[in-house]
Parts: structure tokens; C-alpha cells; sequence
């Protein structure tokens, strides 16, 4: 027989990092320094003082029932537990970064999430539930329908915690072509009678990488700041609290919003 392969197998100490180095160079966040634990990613996911702010002003994440769309590493819906969420349902597209939630799950035990691994954009159209709170925190400019998408998220939950890249026609021209240059023609979207403007924004490179967590497609549409505010408002929904405003973020415009049903 042939001898198994052994880059499938870990004869060390079984560990929590063993699980995290399963994708070594992958990750995007670091864990807190409580869990003595290292990972290859910079960002702040497991201590984002987004989801602090959101509880500032208002949200309150004890006894609620949570929907997360692309979770990511699971950082944000380790914080939702941490704060006693009911349930936490979080849908995950992309394959590693699914596999990566679970393992997060296990090492930090997270009690009150359900990990679902497929398109949210789907999960939305055909789910009938509702939620307390939605979270959708950098995936709004991923997607190529984010109208439709806001538009089911509104129908979905009676609060908004949503952080987004947007269009912003005079920062965007101020960039360098190699960002600017990503923009298609201007397209518009009749909404409930106002007309939304459609950014077309096309990928590069980075979408062939494992490490890439963005769409799940080579392009997607990003909306601008107005259209965002539009759609929320012929939905009934009221903006309570604006902040992490960075028209200049290097990746593109951005900016936090909280928002509730009336």
C-alpha cells in the first residue's frame, strides 16, 4: 500500500494553535492577547471597537437574536456572544473562510451561533424569519445586486449595524488610476421611485488568492452614500448614529451606520 500522505496528519502535542496554523498565512485577524494564542492577520476583528460604538448608542446585544452576514474569521460573532446573544445565524460563502469559523467556534466556545456555509444574498430572499439585529459589516460593496441586498436585509431584521465602503465621485477621481481606473461606467436604479446610482467595480489579482474574502464573483456594485440613506428611508428605517466616517480609507470611502425600524 502506498504510504498515506503526511502533510494530511499533525503528529505534534495536539494544541488550538495546531488548528490555527491549519491556515497559516490566511488569516486576517489576530486574536486577543487573553487566548495566548498567535495567527498571521493584523486586524482587530475580536476586539473591533465597531461593535463597541454600536453599543454606545443604543444596540443592545443580550437576548437578541442575531443575523451575521460573512463573518469572516468570527471575530464579531465571538463579541455578540460574549455579550449574551440569544442566537447568532452567520452565513459564510467562502469555503475557508467558513472552515476558519468553525475552528473559532471551538477554541473560543461560542454558545449561541449557528454557522451556515453558502450565499447570504440567497438565505435572505427565501428565509421568512426575522431577525432583532442584522450585521453587515464589509459586505454591502461586495455584492452585484446591493440594492436588492439592503433592500431584503431592511425586510429582515428592525435593527442595522452596517459598515460599507461607498462611491464617492470626487475622492475617487482625487485617487490613483490604479484605483480609480476600477470603476465601470455609472449605471441607474429606479427604487421606489429614486433613481440610485450603480458603481461597477471590478476585482484584480486578489480575488485568485485563498486569502481573499470579498465576493463571490470577479465584480460587484458599489453604492453611493446617498443611495445607501435612500434605500434605508423607503424601507422605514431611521438612521440613529453615523461614525467611522473616513471618506479618504485607502481601500475606498467608508463609513459606520446604525439604523432601526420605525
Amino acid at each position: 500500500m502506498p504510504d498515506k500522505n503526511s502533510s494530511n496528519y499533525n503528529n505534534s502535542n495536539p494544541s488550538d494553535q495546531n488548528a490555527l496554523n491549519i491556515f497559516k498565512e490566511e488569516w486576517s485577524s489576530k486574536f486577543p492577547e487573553t487566548f495566548k494564542l498567535s495567527t498571521s492577520g493584523e486586524a482587530d476583528l475580536f476586539e473591533d471597537q465597531r461593535i463597541l460604538w454600536a453599543e454606545e448608542h443604543g444596540i443592545v446585544f443580550r437576548n437578541k437574536e442575531v443575523l451575521e452576514l460573512g463573518p469572516l474569521e468570527a471575530g464579531h460573532t465571538w463579541m455578540m456572544d460574549q455579550r449574551g446573544t440569544r442566537s447568532i445565524i452567520a452565513v459564510e460563502a467562502h469555503e475557508r473562510a467558513y472552515l476558519k469559523s468553525l475552528i473559532i467556534k471551538e477554541i473560543t466556545q461560542i454558545k449561541s451561533a449557528r454557522f451556515l456555509h453558502g450565499d447570504f444574498e440567497l438565505y435572505l430572499k427565501k428565509i421568512s424569519k426575522k431577525f432583532d439585529i442584522c450585521l453587515a459589516s464589509g459586505v454591502l460593496y461586495h455584492s452585484k445586486n446591493p440594492v436588492e441586498l439592503l433592500h431584503n436585509i431592511c425586510k429582515r431584521c428592525n435593527q442595522l449595524i452596517l459598515w460599507t465602503h461607498y462611491y464617492d465621485e470626487k475622492v475617487m477621481k482625487a485617487k490613483d488610476s490604479s484605483f480609480s481606473d476600477r470603476f465601470n461606467q455609472t449605471e441607474t436604479f429606479n427604487y421606489q421611485g429614486e433613481s440610485i446610482n450603480l458603481h461597477p467595480f471590478q476585482y484584480k489579482n486578489e480575488a485568485a488568492t485563498n486569502a481573499f474574502c470579498g465576493g463571490l464573483n470577479n465584480n460587484s456594485i458599489w453604492l453611493e452614500r446617498k443611495g445607501i440613506e435612500t434605500i434605508l428611508e423607503k424601507n422605514n428605517f431611521q438612521i440613529t448614529a453615523i461614525g467611522f466616517d473616513h471618506p479618504n480609507h485607502p481601500k475606498g470611502p467608508a463609513f459606520a451606520l446604525l439604523a432601526e425600524l420605525i
